[in-house]
């Protein structure tokens, strides 16, 4: 059973706060894995595809590059995203402005436990509020992979630069639908052998389906992903991302100790 953003949490007694922190930092080390896959082996293009395709995703990066505030949200639609041992990824709701900061609100399940969780970046900063303690804040200290493993276009970033037989497949109503597939195991080969090494368990070794849907002006508003990225998750999950409010104000503040 997949559970949606605002459904009441039902706390189980075998979650305890040691295993959400310690889930926390376990999320941290995938997060490394994956800011490691989309820029050290990626430092220039490695899309292919047709002309066309390849030139409308470039301006959709580049576009994407430029914003300074956006909202976000990504959900598990098909199949499980388990991106931990008794750890599945629901959603993400949130909201981004550049550089640094952050905030979002994660449903997990986490073994027989449906958790809904806040998370706040600032200036750096990383904050997770557990729902375990009374909504205690938890401070992370300086966490840049935990906000790349919570905000979603590193995985756009990712499928852009590394797309492959990109092709235009529609173009209806000022928007155009690019479909490929992305070799995330391949996109390790940048990487120095140790890296490889420590991060090829984490990911999934076979190729998936990506599908982007670009606006007139060149952003992108909806991803979807078809296949896993994990190795944890199933054969058969499937993500749907949706970018908005592209730079509208936004209130992310630090939270009150």
């Amino acid at each position: 059973m997949v559970y949606e953003l605002g459904t009441p949490i039902h706390a189980s007694t075998t979650v305890n706060r040691r295993r959400f922190v310690g889930s926390a930092v376990l999320l941290g080390l995938f997060g490394r894995a994956l800011t490691a896959v989309a820029q050290d082996a990626t430092p220039a293009s490695q899309a292919e595809g047709d002309a066309d395709a390849l030139e409308v995703l470039r301006a959709a990066g580049q576009a994407l590059f430029d914003l300074e505030t956006f909202e976000f949200s990504m959900r598990t639609t098909r199949g499980s995203s388990t991106i931990l041992p008794g750890l599945e990824m629901v959603s993400v709701e949130g909201k981004v402005r550049r550089p640094m900061d952050m905030s979002a609100t994660i449903t997990v399940k986490a073994l027989m436990s449906t958790l809904e969780l806040s998370a706040v970046s600032v200036d750096g900063e990383f904050y997770i509020q557990n729902p375990l303690s009374g909504g205690a804040w938890e401070n992370m200290g300086s966490a840049p992979s935990m906000v790349t493993m919570i905000n979603p276009d590193w995985i756009i970033n990712l499928a852009i630069n590394q797309v492959k037989d990109a092709k235009i497949t529609s173009e209806k109503d000022g928007v155009t639908l690019i479909e490929g597939y992305v070799d995330l195991a391949g996109s390790l080969a940048g990487l120095d052998p140790d890296s490889q090494g420590e991060f090829s368990s984490f990911l999934a070794d076979t190729p998936i389906d990506v599908a982007f849907w670009i606006n007139a002006d060149n952003l992108i508003t909806t991803a979807e992903t078809y296949g896993p990225i994990f190795a944890s998750e199933s054969a058969d999950v499937e993500r749907k991302i949706e970018l908005s409010a592209f730079n509208e104000p936004v209130e992310i503040e630090r939270p009150a100790s």
